[in-house]
Parts: C-alpha cells; structure tokens; sequence
C-alpha cells in the first residue's frame, strides 16, 4: 500500500510539473514573439528616419542647385552685358567668366551629388520595401503563432486544472484509505453492499470464498471503510468471511452473497477510527 500511495503521489505530481513546464514555454514563446516584433519594428523605424534623412538632403542638394543655376543664369547674363559694353575692360570680362566656369562646375557638383542621393533614396525606399513586406509576413507569422501559443496556453491551463481537481480527488481517496473508519449502522453497511458488485461480477465468479473476501475488503477500504477479511480452517475446508463492527456489535459478512449475520457485541466499543490522522 505504501507502495501504491507513493507511485500515485508521483504520478500526480509529475503531471502537475509538466502542466507547469508547457505552461512556461508557451509563455516564454509568446514573449519571444513580442521581442521579434517590436526588434522588427524597430527596424523598420530607422529605415524609414534614415530614408527621411537622405530626403531632406536631397531637398538641400535641389535647394542649392536652383539656387546656383539662377545665380549663373545672373553671371551670363552680366558677361554679355559686359561684352557689348565699349568701356568694359578685359580683366572684368574675365572675372566673370571665371566667376560663371565656377558656378558651372559647382552646378555639375551637385547635379551629381543630387544623382547620387536621389539613387540612395531609391535603394532606401527599396529596403524599406522590402522591410516592410518581411515586416508584414513575420507579423502573419507572429499573430498564427499567438493564435497557436495561447490555444495551447489555454488548454495548458485546463490541462493543470484538470490535474488539480484529480489531485484533489486522489487526496481525498488517499485520505480516505490512510484514515478508514467502521460502518456507522448496519443501515449503512448493508446500503455500501448493495452498490458494491463482488458478489454479482462475473469476473470474480470463478474465485473461491476467501479470495472474494480479500477483494470486498481492498473496495470497502478505497472508499474509507473498515472491512476485513478473515480465514479459519479445519483439517478439511477452509472457512472465510468479512468482519464488519458497528459500534459495540460484530456482524459476519459473506463476500459470495452480501449476507449479513450478527456475530456477537464488545464490551467496550472499539474507536470509530481505530488510527486516525489527526
């Protein structure tokens, strides 16, 4: 018996620690995916500031270039002038065309730095794109998996409190089969017969008398009862019954037929509960 009870703890307990692990793991999944998330948001965040950043460069750069367009528009403009003046003097005419080359080459400069930023933009946007959609897809992926996560969170949860309502049965069994007590009245004993079957079962119909009396008493003793089996003999037959006290009085109890038959009476009665727990 200290055998069973102990394998049956175990058992009980092991359950409830493997309810507990998958709950942890799911648990820890789910946080997971909310990291992975907000890592990929994240993400997406600083493309999208440094595709802002690289836009009002551009918008500099454009700035700039119209700016210094209109200002050679100007020195043309002057150096024509000067040329079809009689009084302008050769060194002013070349200032200004040198002060226009300058501008020229500035507005090449940054027609090309304009190029280069505006394809930097474009490969920008493209990440961002592109980020966006694995953004997207991982999202699908992270929500399928939260849907999954907490389908088995939830049965989990109804996993440990199934193990808890079993614990809480096999505890009161246990406590029951620790803590056995004798029939309160020959009223009770005979109604606990009647919904026992090991007088009606066809399993046990082969076996002999004693064996029978064995098996009432381990059921009488799962369900808190006192019901013990006894076995006497003579040279030629061996003689077995249960022994049920209730109160001062002994019955005789027959395992094959439930049939009951006053015995005798104590002098003193025994304790209802002849070891109990507290």
């Amino acid at each position: 018996m200290k055998v069973f009870l102990t394998l049956l703890v175990i058992v009980l307990l092991a359950g409830l620690g493997y309810g507990g692990w998958l709950y942890m793991q799911q648990t820890g999944e789910l946080d997971q995916a909310r990291i992975t998330s907000a890592s990929l948001n994240n993400n997406l965040i600083s493309l999208q500031g440094a595709l802002t950043a690289e836009q009002a460069k551009a918008a500099g750069i454009q700035g700039q270039l119209t700016t210094e367009k209109n200002r050679a528009a100007i020195l043309e403009g002057e150096l024509n002038a000067a040329k079809g003046q009689q009084n302008a003097s050769a060194s002013q005419i070349a200032s200004l065309k040198a002060e226009l080359e300058a501008s020229k080459a500035s507005i090449t400069a940054l027609e090309s730095e304009l190029i280069a930023t505006q394809a930097l933009i474009s490969g920008t946007q493209n990440e961002v794109a592109a980020e966006i959609s694995k953004l997207n897809a991982d999202i699908s992926k992270l929500n399928a998996d939260l849907v999954k996560a907490r389908a088995e969170l939830t049965k989990a949860n109804s996993d440990i409190a199934d193990l808890k309502s079993t614990n809480a049965t096999q505890l009161e069994v246990l406590n029951k089969v620790k803590d056995p007590r004798h029939f309160y009245s020959i009223e009770e004993l005979k109604a606990w017969l009647e919904r026992d079957d090991t007088n009606t079962n066809p399993t046990f119909a082969p076996l002999g008398l004693a064996e029978k009396a064995f098996i009432l008493q381990v059921r009488a003793l799962r369900e808190g009862f006192l019901l013990p089996a006894a076995v006497d003999a003579d040279s030629e037959h061996i003689y077995s019954w249960n022994v049920a006290v209730i109160g001062a009085s002994i019955y005789v109890v027959t395992a094959g037929t439930d049939e009951t038959l006053f015995l005798a009476n104590f002098e003193v009665p025994p304790a209802q509960r002849p070891l109990p727990l507290s």
